[in-house]
């Protein structure tokens, strides 16, 4: 396991809390050895860690979310396999709960790094996929060893994001659109999508400020004071 005053030193250069720097560093560890297992690859990783992890959006996430077609006893004995490799690389995880749901599967387990214990959440929802459907990437943390994730296809991905802010309206979803529209990430197919997000977007910063302070770097802060217009001008930006 990394030493701790490294991740320690790499939070206050990221200018963000303990917690989600190393909650991060175990999702980078539970990534890269999990699509190391045979059938990996029919999980395609997607949602707001994604963001972070594969295209540096700032917001750190909690969850690991994935698609993959239905197959819940192949997952179960892959995240078995991942629990035992954590162990042995240090990072010893226990399994909270594992079931399969209606539409897919949960699995809930909790890493210990170093006098912390925190939980973190996958879901994963199944359904039919086409071959396009994933994208093989490399991720390159800042104080790990590089390796490769399984992806939902970009266009795929961006797409289930704007869809989530429209369902769901959650602080959290409206930063992620706004990072995809400064990063150019949205397919020109969702565009026509975006004249619904105008009349969505709550006029009160405080909405805003309630739930992104903890996971954005003390540096993005200032941009939640005047987030409703940022994000409102970002939109008009690309209809």
């Amino acid at each position: 396991m990394i030493e701790k005053t490294a991740l320690q030193q790499y939070a206050v250069k990221q200018q963000t809390k303990f917690l989600n720097v190393v909650r991060e560093y175990c999702q980078h560890r539970y990534l890269s050895i999990f699509y190391r297992q045979k059938g990996s690859e029919a999980y395609l990783f997607k949602g707001g860690t994604a963001l972070k992890i594969v295209f540096r959006s700032p917001r750190y996430s909690e969850d690991l979310d994935f698609t993959a077609v239905k197959n819940s006893h192949q997952f179960e004995n892959i995240l078995q396999d991942v629990l035992i490799e954590l162990e042995k690389e240090g990072v010893p995880t226990q399994l909270i709960e594992s079931k399969p749901t209606s539409g897919g599967h949960l699995a809930m387990i909790q890493p210990a790094v170093y006098d912390m214990r925190f939980f973190l959440k996958i879901e994963i929802s199944f359904r039919e996929l086409s071959v396009e459907a994933g994208e093989r990437v490399a991720v390159a943390p800042d104080y790990l060893p590089g390796y490769v994730v399984q992806i939902l296809a970009t266009s795929l991905l961006i797409s289930e994001k704007l869809h989530a802010l429209l369902t769901r309206k959650k602080p959290r979803d409206f930063f992620d659109l706004y990072y995809i529209l400064r990063a150019n990430l949205l397919p020109v197919s969702e565009r026509s999508a975006l004249g619904k997000v105008i009349a969505l977007i709550p006029q009160k910063p405080e909405f805003f400020a309630k739930e992104l302070t903890e996971f954005l770097p003390s540096s993005f802060h200032g941009l939640l004071k005047d987030f409703p217009r940022l994000l409102a001008a970002e939109v008009e930006r690309f209809l």
